[in-house]
């Protein structure tokens, strides 16, 4: 979807094409392409250049001068991008995805309807799309959103609203597990609610609603907050000229306000032009194909034969030496004098202390209330923690669909609508998740947690923490067609989540044999979760009265306080006003003992599986168990798992192998140590690669002392990364839970800083090496690809179909 709409709605400038390629595309590129491309685009004029932080800012350019922009002269290059020519009448495109060979191709279609709106460089009018766009749909009450979910034309929205990030901005809706023959009804109730809505007016509430949500966003420090200011300079600078548009938003929101307040016929009027009236919509249909990958792939083979038949037997003969000249120009490393050209850190420029988050650690009503002391800009927040052991094993499953219907089901007095509309006027929306983690001293620990994150404005902190306690006291099971739209919708996020992070549910796959908790793990998070999506759709009739009893169960241990952790944030106002109502939440609950859930299982290991999926690349997972967080060896581990990414992985996987990104992970919360490979082409390359790390770390790496410092200071980058609220109200919950304590995390902080050679090399040959006669691997890919694989393999990939 992402590729088609652009492709097709911006036919006639480079919105049209997709900035990574497409592989079908690079038998056609020549070097001379390749270097011609490279010299006329990639030149420090055609650059704009950012800079954030407390930092010398006449020292950076003078270096930035000195060492880069004075080595090249200015070059006159037009990136300017051609204006796309508004259609005279909508259009329509039908094209096909992939799905298994034998999958159902019913309800497998997608169908969006896509609406051209204007440039971003009217920061008024951007901003009146932006909360026409929430209006719509950022809520279950949200008239469009509830409009498609209701007809059931589609099992969920595909991702829908307004995008502003480029020059040439649209309007996008559409549903997913849909069918093609429906697109027509699609796209008239899509036209036909928008028309409603501007005939009637919007609702005030509603569209009061979308401005604090502007407002919350405006206002709202969050993570990679740097990146967010350079992605709002670089939109406005590279289309108008002026980096500093957006930056004054809180002045457009106002002035937004006073237009719409003199004017009731401003947003219907936008809504009429943006759908009713706009003839550049573009109608786009994607069908399954079950044959899809084998047409793409018997398209590549013939491309590369008739490629090949240009070539005479000594251009094929030189292209072998070439290819072997690149492997050993890749395979050999940068010379010294090389490297040092290069500017560098050493150890002496970095703390040898952690930063450490002002936690207090109080208490209500004997539960633990940790008050994190962190400037907010004017928001509240709260992290609210329940134990969840206790379970028997029967209603595990159901975890994974609790936090939907917390979040998605009524609750008190009110429908799912009601409380939805309720949030969006009072908080950022209610974000519930299951945590699975052991503790620093024992990844087997088992304790699943169900963590309740909440974020409103101080000014709406009461109303939000009303909603809250009805969420968790009073959540309503009884809606029986909502609960049932809520498995379809997350049965469908998750299918298409494992597209875009296969390496992680890979891993999952790989680890579940280890530990309770790694079971627990790929059980709801995983392959397993997915696959239990898909027996609650199939048998939701018939099964409906288990679901609501395990519900019902995991429900009822929400009303137990001695499960409660609350962590807060904010202006010492709010904090007393999160305090009090804490006191008031847990004096309604009861008061019972918790019991332990001890890990019984047998650590399974050994496997060699495949995932088969519709799909052209493959997913490589490598996995094995790990020591504790509190183990001397942890920090070695850590280190090795950043190093080796961007190192030993990233050349021999990544250069190398042709995946598109691969990454070595020590997992500390479930004691595991893993390997993967994202969008691979080369599935036993991969894996001969990652059987050689540990000879790489043993005889290869570097670990010179110079060599070890740098090693160091890129891993001591990972603990030193900037917390904002949002993550740290989070953060200090999760390190209360497994006892992560200041202490713990200055001492690992310490034992990472005085790492030597030898406990690199320690850490490899008497953890990792042997480790692996208990390691497991996972595959996600096409079962063609996993077929190819196993030919001629004595361990054979054990192939499933999901």
């Amino acid at each position: 979807i992402g590729r088609e709409i652009p492709r097709n709605l911006f036919p006639d400038n480079a919105y049209g094409s997709d900035y990574g390629g497409t592989p079908q595309a690079i038998t056609t590129l020549t070097y001379e392409k390749f270097k011609e491309y490279h010299r006329r685009w990639y030149h420090p004029s055609n650059g704009l250049i950012f800079l954030y932080g407390d930092i010398p800012i006449s020292r950076h350019l003078e270096f930035l001068n000195s060492e880069y922009l004075k080595n090249f002269d200015r070059a006159v290059i037009d990136a300017t991008i051609a204006y796309q020519e508004i259609w005279e009448k909508p259009r329509r495109y039908v094209t096909t995805y992939p799905i298994g060979p034998s999958d159902d191709p019913r309800s497998k279609a997608a169908v969006i309807a896509v609406f051209r709106a204007g440039e971003n460089s009217d920061p008024i009018h951007t901003l009146a799309l932006q909360i026409l766009s929430h209006y719509l749909l950022s809520n279950a009450a949200s008239p469009l959103r509830k409009a498609l979910v209701d007809s059931h034309l589609g099992e969920e929205l595909t991702d829908s609203g307004y995008y502003s990030h480029q020059r040439d901005c649209y309007f996008e809706v559409g549903l997913k597990g849909t069918e093609g023959a429906r697109a027509d009804k699609i796209l008239n109730l899509i036209r036909e609610t928008c028309g409603r809505i501007a005939d009637e007016g919007l609702d005030e509430a509603k569209v009061e609603s979308a401005f604090h949500r502007l407002e919350m966003a405006s206002r709202e420090i969050k993570s990679m907050y740097p990146l967010r200011l350079m992605d709002h300079a670089f939109e406005s600078w590279s289309s108008t000229g002026d980096p500093l548009t957006w930056f004054p938003v809180s002045r457009y929101i106002d002035k937004l306000r006073r237009s719409y307040q003199s004017n009731p016929e401003y947003f219907p009027d936008l809504l009429r032009e943006l759908i009713i009236d706009n003839p550049h919509q573009l109608l786009l249909s994607l069908l399954p194909d079950s044959k899809y990958i084998a047409k793409i792939e018997k398209a590549e083979i013939s491309q590369m034969e008739k490629v090949k038949r240009l070539f005479s037997e000594e251009d094929l003969e030189c292209i072998d030496r070439e290819a072997a000249e690149l492997e050993l120009l890749q395979s050999t490393p940068n010379s010294p004098a090389a490297l040092a050209t290069l500017p560098h850190l050493s150890i002496s420029d970095v703390s040898g202390d952690p930063t450490e988050l002002k936690v207090s650690n109080e208490e209500v009503l004997d539960r633990p209330f940790l008050v994190t002391d962190m400037f907010s800009n004017g928001l509240s927040y709260i992290a609210i923690s329940f134990d969840l052991r206790g379970l028997d094993d029967a209603s595990i499953p159901y975890l994974s669909l609790f936090p939907d219907v917390l979040a998605g089901m009524g609750a008190g007095k009110y429908d799912y609508a009601a409380m939805a509309e309720r949030e969006a006027a009072c908080s950022g929306g209610i974000e519930p998740d299951i945590l699975i983690s052991g503790t620093v001293e024992d990844p087997r620990y088992i304790r699943p947690t169900l963590t309740v994150f909440y974020r409103a404005l101080d000014r709406k902190l009461p109303d939000m923490l009303e909603i809250l306690r009805e969420r968790l006291m009073l959540c309503d099971l009884t809606d029986r067609t909502r609960l049932k739209d809520l498995i379809l919708q997350e049965r469908m996020a998750r299918k298409s989540r494992l597209v875009q992070a296969g390496n992680s549910y890979a891993v999952s796959y790989a680890s579940r044999g280890f530990s309770g908790n790694c079971s627990l793990n790929e059980r709801l998070r995983g392959i397993g979760g997915i696959r239990f999506f898909d027996r609650l759709v199939s048998r939701f009739d018939r099964d409906y009265s288990r679901t609501f009893e395990k519900l019902a169960e995991i429900r009822s241990l929400l009303q137990n306080r001695r499960r409660v952790t609350v962590s807060v944030l904010g202006a010492p106002d709010s904090i007393e006003t999160i305090r009090r109502w804490t006191d008031g939440l847990l004096a309604e609950m009861g008061d019972q003992p918790i019991p332990e859930m001890i890990d019984s299982s047998s650590p399974v290991s050994g496997r060699m599986e495949g995932i088969a999926v519709p799909a052209e690349i493959a997913f490589v997972a490598h996995s094995q168990p790990a020591v504790a967080f509190s183990d001397p060896a942890a920090p070695a581990l850590f280190l090795l798992s950043k190093n080796i990414s961007y190192g030993y992985l990233w050349e021999e996987v990544r250069v190398k192998g042709g995946a598109y990104g691969c990454g070595a992970s020590y997992n500390t919360a479930q004691g595991t140590f893993s390997l993967s490979s994202y969008r691979d082409p080369n599935i036993i390359g991969t894996l001969r690669a990652y059987g050689g790390i540990f000879d790489y770390i043993e005889d290869k790496m570097d670990l010179s002392p110079a060599g070890l410092e740098q090693a160091i200071i890129g891993t001591v980058k990972y603990l030193d990364r900037p917390i904002r609220p949002e993550q740290a109200v989070d953060l200090a919950l999760h390190r209360h839970l497994s006892g992560r304590s200041p202490e713990r995390i200055r001492e690992f902080r310490h034992r990472l800083f005085n790492l030597k050679g030898d406990d690199i090399r320690k850490a490899s040959a008497e953890i990792l090496r042997p480790g692996r006669k208990d390691s497991s691997v996972c595959v996600i890919t096409s079962r063609e690809r996993l077929e190819s694989a196993n030919r001629g393999r004595d361990e054979k990939f054990k192939i499933a179909d999901l």
